[in-house]
């Protein structure tokens, strides 16, 4: 079986070579030969074609493509489930209700009823599509495997989108004329935004910009 073939689709292709250029040990890619596994730049122990750190890969996902893609790809399995879960997340957290609470209190001064107010459920493309295409839910599983470096607005780790909040750092909820409930919005977190300590800030768009292995 090829590298290619082993990973499933072209965003974990893309991961793959941004960060190891497809290689599992530290040589040319397709056929170059070395007796040391390639590791990371910046000694954090990643190994291999999809650079597992954390946890830290065995002795065999070091030394077995294999068994490190296998392992990649159950990771990234895992970050896609996290960033499903986060939307519901959000909107559980104290933080948000609070802000909910004061949007309300807003719209009673304002003579208007109260509303229900929902984080809606990030959009979800699959992989079968252009880079251009991918859906939120996607780039936040993209922004997961490098990790969710930093807060939030409700304290929870920072994904590749956040709840868009008024300069006041109210909610930005659309409600329908006459209707009873209301959504937040989302908005991309620029890689300014992000600590530049922590991991890659530009690394959804650097692995999307990578070419498939």
């Amino acid at each position: 079986m090829t590298l290619h073939a082993a990973l499933p689709h072209d965003v974990l292709r893309r991961i793959a070579r941004h960060e190891s250029g497809c290689r599992q040990f530290d040589a040319g890619a397709d056929g170059g030969t070395s007796g040391c596994p390639l590791f990371s730049g910046d000694n954090a122990g990643g190994a291999g074609v999809m650079q597992l750190t954390t946890p830290l890969p065995t002795d065999d996902q070091v030394w077995s493509w294999r068994a490190n893609v296998t392992a990649g790809i159950g990771q990234f399995s895992s970050k896609l489930a996290l960033a499903r879960g986060y939307p519901a997340q959000v909107q559980a957290t104290h933080s948000f209700q609070a802000l909910v609470a004061a949007f309300n209190a807003a719209r009673a001064a304002a003579g208007k009823p109260p509303v229900g107010v929902t984080v809606p459920a990030f959009t979800s493309s699959g992989f079968a599509v252009a880079p251009a295409a991918l859906g939120q839910l996607e780039l936040d599983a993209i922004r997961g495997y490098n990790g969710w470096g930093g807060r939030d607005a409700f304290g929870l780790p920072l994904h590749e989108f956040r709840i868009v909040l008024d300069p006041g750092g109210g909610l930005v909820v659309d409600v329908p004329a006459g209707g009873s409930q209301g959504t937040t919005r989302w908005e991309r977190v620029p890689a300014s935004a992000r600590p530049q300590g922590f991991g890659d800030p530009g690394y959804v768009d650097h692995v999307l910009a990578a070419g498939p292995c």
